[in-house]
C-alpha cells in the first residue's frame, strides 16, 4: 500500500512561513471525517485492541509520527472494516483503541474521534 504514492490522497497543508506551528497531540483534539470505504479496496490486517501500537497494521488513513518523538497518533481501517486509533504518549506507553462497526460497505460513515 502506498508504494510510490499510487493509493495515497495528499492534502496541501498552508506554507509555515505564513501561519504559526501548530502541535496536534499536546492537548486534547479531535479528528473528524465522513469515510465511504468497500471491503475489497481495504486489505488491513486483523488488529487487536489494547495497549499496544497494532493500529500500524491496518489500512493507514491518518499518521501521525515524528522521527525521534515518542508522542505519535494515527487511525486505520483493520481487516473487519473498523476504525482503529492509536497513539502514543511521550514515555511511548501506547493504546489502540477499536470501533465496533463494519465502515467497509459502501456507505458514507461519519468518524470523529
Amino acid at each position: 500500500h502506498g508504494v510510490d504514492d499510487i493509493d495515497r490522497a495528499k492534502i496541501p497543508v498552508q506554507s509555515s512561513a505564513s501561519s504559526l506551528p501548530t502541535d496536534i497531540g499536546a492537548a486534547d483534539f479531535t479528528i473528524e471525517f465522513w469515510l465511504r470505504g468497500f471491503q475489497n479496496e481495504n486489505r488491513g490486517r486483523a488488529v487487536v485492541c489494547g495497549d499496544n501500537e497494532d493500529w500500524i497494521y491496518g489500512s493507514i488513513v491518518l499518521d501521525r509520527d515524528r522521527f525521534s518523538s515518542g508522542r505519535k497518533f494515527g487511525l486505520s481501517i483493520d481487516g473487519a472494516g473498523r476504525v482503529v486509533f492509536g497513539v502514543t504518549n511521550q514515555e511511548r506507553a501506547a493504546r489502540t483503541v477499536c470501533g465496533t462497526g463494519n465502515v467497509l460497505d459502501g456507505q458514507w460513515h461519519h468518524v470523529a474521534v
